[in-house]
């Protein structure tokens, strides 16, 4: 073990390759002879750990699957509501990540040039927008000059849920602000768990 060599572990990947091989095959065999050669290290039973010279080829990345323009457009026929339309728009429109699309403020959108600073992962980029998702986002808008762009505006629910009596059952109680005595709420023993 104290003579293997760079290349004789070259050597053994090489033969011992499968039929139909890829780079990350050759990536987790190398892996596993390094964890091996470095546990044979700390024993001491070699001087060196021979498959830290070899470097194996960088992995390719896989490009995105994308949508087509028909499928965009079903998309944006399928849209109802014009927040959801004018998101859509903006992410076809621009490329904008999630977490840049959120950070959006309407003030710093410039409608006649159709573009808006984004702040991306660490630096701060221009993207311009189309015609189409201008109209969309003016849509949506109405009239709101600031604040973020994409807001979660939630109205207000009437009433409130509440517990009657000892039962287990929840009731949706009609009256605003009803109070319910401290008595009904409260779990008499642990007898209604089992």
């Amino acid at each position: 073990m104290r003579e293997v060599t760079p290349m004789d572990i070259g050597d053994f990947i090489t033969n011992n390759l499968p039929l139909h091989w890829s780079d990350v095959h050759v990536s987790h065999q190398l892996g596993a002879l390094r964890c091996f050669f470095d546990f044979l290290y700390m024993g001491g039973i070699v001087d060196s750990v021979a498959p830290r010279f070899l470097r194996s080829r960088g992995r390719i990345k896989k490009l995105p699957r994308t949508l087509t323009q028909a499928q965009v457009k079903k998309l944006l026929r399928a849209a109802t509501h014009p927040r959801d339309k004018a998101l859509i728009e903006m992410f076809y429109a621009t490329g904008c990540r999630v977490s840049e699309m959120a950070a959006i403020r309407v003030e710093h959108i410039d409608f006649k040039a159709r573009r808006i600073p984004v702040k991306a992962k660490r630096k701060e980029r221009v993207v311009y927008f189309s015609l189409a998702a201008s109209h969309a986002l003016r849509k949506y808008l109405g009239g709101r000059r600031s604040g973020y762009l994409f807001q979660d505006i939630i109205p207000q629910q009437k009433g409130h849920i509440s517990y009657y009596k000892k039962s287990l059952d929840w009731t949706l109680a009609r009256s605003p602000c009803q109070r319910i005595p401290s008595q009904q709420m409260a779990w008499q023993s642990s007898e209604h768990f089992v």
